[in-house]
């Protein structure tokens, strides 16, 4: 039992230092563009797709991240300083432009909407090179005892299953919501996520920078 607040604090850790890079809620704003042209059952049944992919990709990302940075020999302070670049990088564009049209569906056909829901609505739109960095670094911070990597892998699991819930949620419902709040304030919504996510990739390039200079 005495693990168990272990996996909590790894689930805890693990949503909240995804989740502004992940960044569900602007992504969700952009959705109803990017699937253009589908059914309301049809964009349902895509966002339920992408959220099952979303969180392959984060479980493995989290699960293999050590591995992979052992085999091509990168340490965690370059994996923060690339990951922070990417991110501003990302930030920085959907500030200056928020276009979105070459990634459209704009298909009624159901098998068009499957042949995107991994490349390009899950990878790179949902989980991008920033999510991927993120997860990875998380991956990388496992504890020392074996006994506790258990719990803290089952926390960085868990995590990445009630993000990819709430993408299911968010993108199943974009469409009302943009029609709820217009699409002037969903557009200031959009942008003041990617400010948001343009100060989270700063903080963690500071914070490789930081590993690298001490």
């Amino acid at each position: 039992m005495a693990q168990w607040p272990l996996a909590a604090r790894s689930f805890v850790d693990a949503f909240t230092t995804i989740a502004p890079v992940m960044n569900p809620i602007g992504c969700a704003l952009l959705f109803p563009q990017l699937s253009a042209g589908i059914t309301r059952a049809e964009r349902s049944d895509l966002a339920r797709r992408i959220a099952i992919n979303a969180a392959l990709a984060l479980m493995i990302a989290m699960w293999a991240g050590t591995a992979l940075l052992s085999v091509f020999g990168i340490g965690i302070s370059a994996l923060r300083i690339a990951g922070g670049l990417v991110v501003v990088a990302q930030a920085w564009l959907l500030l200056g432009e928020m276009q979105v049209d070459a990634l459209v569906v704009g298909s009624s056909s159901p098998n068009a909407s499957s042949a995107t829901a991994f490349v390009p609505l899950t990878i790179p739109f949902t989980t991008g090179p920033g999510t991927f960095a993120t997860a990875m670094a998380l991956g990388t911070a496992r504890p020392a005892l074996s006994a506790d990597l258990l719990p803290y892998f089952l926390g960085l699991s868990a995590a990445a299953i009630a993000l990819a819930v709430l993408v299911a949620l968010l993108y199943g419902s974009a469409d009302r919501a943009i029609a709820w709040l217009g699409r002037e304030k969903s557009q200031a919504l959009a942008r003041l996520s990617a400010f948001l996510l343009l100060c989270v990739g700063i903080q963690i390039l500071v914070l490789g920078l930081h590993d690298v200079w001490s």
